[in-house]
C-alpha cells in the first residue's frame, strides 16, 4: 500500500474507472466565428481601393457518428456545410464592388482523445467539396469555381453531461492562389476559426 501512495497522481489517473461524456453515437454541432480565403489577391493586385476582410463571416453546421474503441480514443465520421470567408472589394466605381465567399461541403473522419471525462481533444481529416464565387449583388454572380480539396482540422471540446458541449475548431482547407477576382478559375485557400455547441444524442 505504502508503494501505492508513491505514485504519481497521473499514473493512478490512468487506471481509474472513467467513463467519457463523449460517448458512442450521433451528434450534430452548429460553429460561429472568423475565416479569412489566405489565397485571395490584394486590394492593389485587383485596382480595387481596399479589401475588408474584418467581417464575422464563418458559420458551419456537421452532422456525424462517433464510436468510442475505449475510454480514451473514438473514431468518427462527419458531413459538414458552411461558409468559409467574405471578402468586400472596393473600387472607384461602386457598380465595380464585389464580394468574394467560399463555401463547401466537407466528408472528414474524426479523431476523438478522451482527455478527460469532460475534455477531448480533436482531429479530423477529410476531403471538401467548395467553390470560392464573386457576387455584384446577392443574386448576381459574376463567377465561381468548385473544387475538391484536402481539409484538416484541430480542436477541443468541452462536454457538460452526455448531451451537450462546446466545442472550438481550426480549420484549414488547401485551395490554389487566386490571381484575378473577375476571373475566379479555382478555390481559395482557407483558414476558419471557429466556436460553437455539439449537441449529442
Amino acid at each position: 500500500m505504502k508503494y501505492f501512495k508513491k505514485l504519481p497522481w497521473w499514473f493512478i489517473i490512468l487506471f481509474l474507472p472513467l467513463h467519457s461524456y463523449a460517448y458512442t453515437g450521433i451528434y450534430i454541432t452548429a460553429l460561429g466565428g472568423y475565416a479569412i480565403q489566405s489565397s485571395l489577391p490584394s486590394a492593389s493586385a485587383t485596382g480595387a481601393s481596399n479589401r475588408d476582410d474584418s467581417v464575422i463571416s464563418a458559420w458551419r453546421t456537421a452532422i456525424g457518428y462517433n464510436h468510442d474503441f475505449n475510454r480514451y480514443y473514438g473514431l468518427g465520421f462527419e458531413i459538414a456545410y458552411g461558409q468559409y470567408g467574405k471578402a468586400q472589394y472596393t473600387f472607384s466605381n461602386p457598380a465595380n464592388n464585389l464580394t468574394v465567399r467560399s463555401r463547401g461541403l466537407g466528408f472528414l473522419f474524426s479523431n476523438v482523445v478522451h482527455a478527460t471525462t469532460a475534455i477531448d481533444v480533436l482531429f479530423k481529416i477529410g476531403l471538401q467539396h467548395h467553390y470560392t464565387q464573386a457576387t455584384v449583388t446577392p443574386f448576381t454572380i459574376r463567377k465561381y469555381k468548385s473544387t475538391n480539396s484536402i481539409v484538416l482540422a484541430l480542436g477541443a471540446g468541452y462536454n457538460f453531461n452526455k448531451h451537450f458541449g462546446l466545442m472550438a475548431l481550426y480549420s484549414h482547407v488547401f485551395g490554389k492562389k487566386i490571381a484575378n477576382v473577375n476571373n475566379i478559375n479555382c478555390s481559395s485557400s482557407i483558414n476558419a476559426v471557429l466556436v460553437g455547441l455539439k449537441v449529442m444524442f
